[in-house]
């Protein structure tokens, strides 16, 4: 907004508030109309500021994809496309893997690199994408490439930093959260805090998690483990709801867990349509469900995903690329 202030026809601030906007609303933050049409609006300011920029469009795009205004979405794709095929390409790989569809982003990544092979954000999207798919190999050869291209590439630290995070990796942890937050230490000593809980050491995430404000799941759960069950049930019921409001099922699924509703735990989960996500594998919410019969139909059914999601993503590298995604 200052630098709208500053230069009203400058077309870049309005795409990303519209962006913004648009992130609002998939962060499950405030799930309303009202960030969707200022998502609209911003788009639709940056176009009539710049036509001839594909990024205006692309924005647009993504919001009618958001919205389910799937037609008008396709449209704007296509208009951004012929403008500049390059950034509406990787605007809509985002896109999808933000969506959960890990293959179809990586056919656009991979396009993306034969397209330009010194690219830093095709190799991170598709080391993003493997990591969602829990495949570690692919995630260190990826993002090695980025370390090559990029040295000291800020966002490479994040997406490093969740997997280091779900499989108990704590040095690798505080190493990589020191470089991603910098000088934000509430947010290093979550994330540090998180480690620890994945590695189940309940007094060292309790150490971690009371040097911060934060007071959601992940503290009622270390302080169920810490002997100090009502406070920890108190948390967990109050952001239970929430949870639901939101639709955001997976951590529904594991606050459910940790109250001991098991049925709604496990309905929770059969609701989530995005692609496996690799951190539940070690998450201890899920502990309290892990050996229930329908939590383990669940998991061999993601797992069997997975492995055809990875089948096709072979395929597509033999196929011809095309935009009839």
């Amino acid at each position: 907004k200052e630098a709208i202030a500053l230069d009203p026809d400058y077309a870049q601030p309005y795409v990303l508030l519209s962006r913004m906007h648009r992130f609002i609303v998939t962060a499950h933050m405030y799930n309303n109309l009202e960030n969707y049409d200022s998502a609209k609006f911003f788009a639709k300011e940056a176009i009539l500021r710049d036509p001839n920029s594909a990024e205006g469009y692309l924005a647009l795009a993504e919001t009618m994809a958001y919205a389910q205004e799937l037609s008008e979405a396709i449209k704007w794709f296509y208009k951004a496309c012929e403008l500049d095929s390059a950034t509406a390409l990787l605007g809509a790989a985002d896109l999808f893997k933000q969506g959960g569809d890990m293959r179809t982003a990586i056919k656009i990544y991979s396009h993306l690199i034969k397209m330009n092979p010194l690219r830093v954000e095709p190799y991170l999207g598709k080391a993003e994408a493997y990591r969602n798919l829990s495949q570690a190999d692919s995630l260190e050869k990826y993002a090695s490439i980025v370390e090559r291209l990029a040295p000291n590439n800020h966002t490479l630290y994040g997406v490093l930093l969740w997997f280091a995070q779900s499989n108990r990796q704590i040095d690798e942890t505080k190493a990589l959260a020191k470089k991603y937050f910098e000088d934000d230490t509430l947010s290093y000593n979550k994330d540090v805090g998180i480690a620890y809980l994945f590695a189940k050491k309940w007094k060292e995430a309790e150490r971690y998690y009371a040097r911060t404000h934060y007071r959601d799941m992940d503290w009622g759960l270390v302080l169920l483990k810490t002997g100090k069950r009502d406070s920890g049930l108190a948390v967990l019921r109050r952001v239970a709801p929430l949870r639901e409001a939101n639709r955001d099922w997976v951590n529904a699924s594991r606050v459910h867990a940790a109250l001991g509703d098991k049925k709604k735990a496990i309905e929770s989960l059969q609701k989530i349509t995005s692609t496996y996500l690799f951190f539940l594998r070690n998450d201890p919410f899920l502990d309290f469900i892990r050996q229930e019969p329908e939590f383990k139909k669940w998991e061999s059914k993601m797992e069997k995903r997975n492995a055809g999601i990875m089948q096709q993503i072979k395929d597509d590298e033999k196929k011809k690329f095309s935009l009839d995604f």
